[in-house]
């Protein structure tokens, strides 16, 4: 295999993606960053379009006087 010679004036190589770190004003590195993650949104989200759905349904269902709530 041939070997290459490094061009001058390249740029370096970049190094490897790090996770980012929150830094609190005390200057403590934290584990996660501030707010909620997306695991925690999906679970979130799903839960509020259940309970419309519920209440939704139930709504239908009181025009024919079966719903509980309504």
């Amino acid at each position: 295999m041939a070997k290459s010679t490094p061009r001058r004036g390249a740029a370096p190589a970049r190094a490897a993606a790090k996770s980012k770190k929150f830094v609190s004003s005390e200057g403590e590195v934290g584990g996660e960053a501030p707010g909620i993650g997306f695991d925690a949104g999906v679970a979130i989200l799903t839960s509020l379009m259940l309970v419309a759905a519920l209440v939704l349904i139930d709504m239908m269902q009181a025009k024919n006087g079966d719903g509980l709530m309504f």
